[in-house]
């Protein structure tokens, strides 16, 4: 079953091009869209979220911890790039 609620299911009948098949095809998908806006508007999630780069560190402050993508290097050199490619002033 799927769930309700949220960014409608639509459908379409699809034959597929390549291949042989004896029926056609029952797709059924959502706009990712309004499945992004969804999922971001979600209270639940709230906490789960994170959109900004952290360096998170060990208790004595010496060893880097690495456990989420947003807790790595890539994340932080990405925002910078971004910021300093805007140039504002």
């Amino acid at each position: 079953m799927l769930p309700d609620g949220g960014a409608q299911w639509m459908s379409m009948t699809i034959t597929p091009k390549y291949g042989v098949t004896k029926h056609q095809v029952d797709l059924l998908y959502r706009d990712p869209i309004s499945v992004v806006q969804q999922l971001l508007r979600t209270p639940a999630l709230q906490e789960k979220l994170t959109f900004m780069p952290k360096k998170v560190w060990d208790s004595q402050r010496v060893s880097r911890q690495y456990s989420e993508m947003w807790t790595g290097d890539y994340w932080w050199d990405t925002q910078v790039r971004l910021f300093a490619d805007m140039n504002v002033h």
